[in-house]
């Protein structure tokens, strides 16, 4: 009963997802959850149709008292189970449901990885209803970077990504699809920061960089040469925003920077946080939000630089998100944050995260939100449906996800220096190898 798979993840969800399931048993069936009552795993179909092969409850000391047809692998299965959605519904089970509210929810292929909650803290399984699941694959891993990457910027399928040491790697991702596991691709480098990339940005014909080295450099992507560099703050800069020809700048010195990129000049500043800020997002040209280690997340008024309100996070923030009238914040607590920017409320909770969410990537048009975390996993938000999609497979706590709108590609890093790039596959269409 001690057996568990070294890495399930890799090993399990992404194999079988590529249709690589010749040496793989499948049990198929469906987890049943009942608040207050036992998890059961049953068969959804054949002649074993509504036979438990499973059976686990949780008892009062929080240890589990289980049940199995098969030893091997049904605990297999429920231990696989449980290490993707046991977060929201091992909570679950320690509250008993209301005598006026559905109880039981269950879920096949569908179950996702998170949850929502109110603002007490409640989880509940995400499993909502909207159309067929996403069936999001692994195509593509670069490996050996050589150090943590902190950052990531993408362009169709060129990627830029800022690692630890100061360096900027570019690469040409759809050249890396189906790479053999260990090959080391060609990239070219940017050379010029003395200390981490924490931040990257494009624009036009122009990428961004933010250091630890209290600078930031706009370089032209057509001579990958440095055009110029940008000095003001006093410690080191973390983030990035851009608004049109405007720059924003946040860092150590809890201060934002405001820059013209046609001049280059510093036209700005302002002190922003009573902490590091960690978090910058510029919207629709009237607004820009700033999250810090101060707990707080503020929205402030481009051009007057005034304060239209300051959100409690309760927790520090490490990231920040704007769009559909929402603004998202990873927190220090796992959770992400999301309020209302028109009537400026709390709005509600996504609860998922085993670790603190790092990095956000929203993609509006698709009412999608993808984030990181510290739990070495991706997650694909479905803002509309309520469906969540976990992303295994990374090694070491992850920075920085991004997303390309145009070719429909998630991008994750972190400190097992590695690139993953995920794509979703069409319903019933599977890459093979």
């Amino acid at each position: 009963a001690q057996f568990r798979p070294a890495a399930p993840e890799e090993a399990m969800l992404q194999l079988f997802k590529a249709g690589r399931t010749d040496h793989m048993f499948v049990l198929k069936g469906e987890l049943v959850v009942q608040p207050g009552q036992p998890v059961e795993l049953r068969h959804s179909s054949g002649t074993q149709a509504g036979h438990v092969v499973f059976r686990a409850i949780k008892k009062k000391d929080g240890t589990w008292q289980v049940a199995y047809m098969h030893p091997l692998s049904a605990f297999q299965a429920f231990n696989f189970l449980v290490s993707v959605i046991h977060n929201p519904v091992t909570s679950a089970l320690d509250t008993p449901p209301k005598e006026d509210t559905k109880s039981t929810s269950q879920s096949g292929a569908e179950y996702g990885g998170g949850g929502r909650g109110d603002e007490r803290g409640v989880a509940s399984a995400f499993l909502g209803p909207g159309g067929p699941p996403m069936s999001i694959v692994n195509t593509s891993t670069l490996e050996g970077l050589g150090d943590a990457v902190y950052a990531l910027a993408c362009q169709g399928f060129k990627v830029f990504s800022g690692l630890y040491s100061g360096d900027i790697q570019v690469w040409h991702m759809d050249r890396y699809v189906n790479l053999p596991s260990g090959s080391k691709p060609e990239f070219q480098i940017l050379k010029g920061h003395s200390a981490a990339v924490c931040s990257l940005a494009l624009h036009d014909r122009s990428l961004i960089s933010a250091s630890e080295d209290k600078t930031a450099i706009i370089w032209d992507l057509n001579t990958m040469r440095k055009k110029h560099t940008l000095k003001g703050h006093k410690q080191r800069v973390r983030c990035l925003a851009l608004s049109g020809k405007i720059l924003f700048t946040g860092g150590n010195d809890k201060k934002v920077f405001v820059w013209n990129l046609e001049s280059f000049r510093n036209t700005h500043s302002f002190d922003a946080h009573d902490h590091w800020v960690r978090g910058l997002c510029a919207h629709e040209g009237t607004h820009l939000v700033s999250c810090s280690r101060d707990r707080t997340v503020k929205v402030w008024q481009i051009g007057t630089y005034k304060l239209l309100h300051t959100f409690n996070a309760d927790y520090d923030c490490y990231c920040v998100a704007v769009g559909g009238g929402f603004v998202y914040a990873g927190v220090a607590d796992y959770k992400i944050r999301v309020w209302n920017l028109h009537t400026m409320q709390k709005a509600y909770m996504l609860i998922g995260h085993e670790g603190i969410v790092r990095g956000l990537a929203l993609d509006v048009d698709a009412n999608i939100l993808h984030s990181c975390s510290e739990d070495k996993k991706v997650k694909v938000w479905n803002l509309k449906s309520g469906d969540c999609v976990t992303l295994f497979g990374h090694t070491k706590f992850l920075r920085a996800v991004t997303f390309d709108p145009e070719s429909k590609t998630i991008y994750s890093t972190g400190d097992d220096a590695r690139i993953k790039m995920w794509q979703n596959q069409p319903s019933g269409k599977r890459r093979s190898g």
